[in-house]
């Protein structure tokens, strides 16, 4: 009886500067068979080099269809991945989209993380929180305990939270702030770099300071990064 290869074939979607952060989690866990990559131009990147490039999502229907196939959605943009994972659900809506943590990601096994997430280099998710899909985490943040981080949702690096922490969907805590334990951050708001957030957040927001203060109204799509 032959068993079954247990590679998975992979595809990156997105070629900017953080293709290359998962790349490099994708070649260390050693686990995968990279195919190429797509993105909407052939940028000749430095960052996926490499790789082959694929074209753009509607050239590759019938990749997009073979069941063999997975994917990673390599974009730091909230709203920008958000828009990727629905137009290939648009040719195929039981696409398989993988999980990818850094081999250095300290994990507690009453967490759990949903579909399309990264988490990076020297990250800490402590007991029963819950990381949605298409989340990043990124380097050498901490997530406390029963902790929620709802979909499309991102950290910058050196982020920290307490305790029982919520944190709806499309926000983005800036790199180098703190969360005090029992916040709730509502969809669609931004937290600005190293800010300190010790009460709840309104949604479509934008927040920023020591202690974190609501600046503005927050349009979903707008620019952050």
């Amino acid at each position: 009886m032959f068993r079954r290869n247990l590679v998975k074939k992979i595809i990156i979607f997105g070629s900017g500067d953080y293709s290359e952060v998962v790349l490099k989690i994708i070649i260390e866990n050693k686990s995968y068979n990279l195919v190429g990559y797509i993105d909407i131009e052939n940028k000749n990147t430095k960052n996926l080099k490499q790789l082959k490039y694929l074209g753009k999502i509607e050239q590759n229907k019938s990749l997009l269809n073979n069941s063999d196939i997975s994917g990673i959605v390599a974009i730091g943009c909230n709203y920008i991945r958000k828009e990727v994972v629905d137009e290939v659900h648009k040719i195929n809506n039981k696409f398989i989209w993988r999980t990818l943590k850094h081999p250095s990601v300290s994990f507690c096994d009453t967490s759990s993380v949903g579909e399309g997430s990264v988490i990076v280099t020297g990250v800490v998710i402590n007991g029963r929180s819950k990381i949605g899909s298409h989340c990043l985490i990124n380097t050498n943040s901490s997530l406390n305990h029963d902790n929620i981080l709802d979909d499309f949702s991102s950290t910058g690096p050196g982020v920290n939270t307490g305790g029982n922490v919520l944190i709806g969907k499309y926000c983005y805590i800036g790199i180098g702030s703190s969360i005090k334990h029992n916040i709730t951050i509502k969809n669609n708001t931004i937290i600005g770099a190293q800010s300190y957030v010790n009460s709840d957040c309104e949604g479509n927001s934008l927040y920023y300071g020591i202690p974190a203060k609501r600046v503005s109204d927050w349009i979903y799509g707008k620019k952050y990064l």
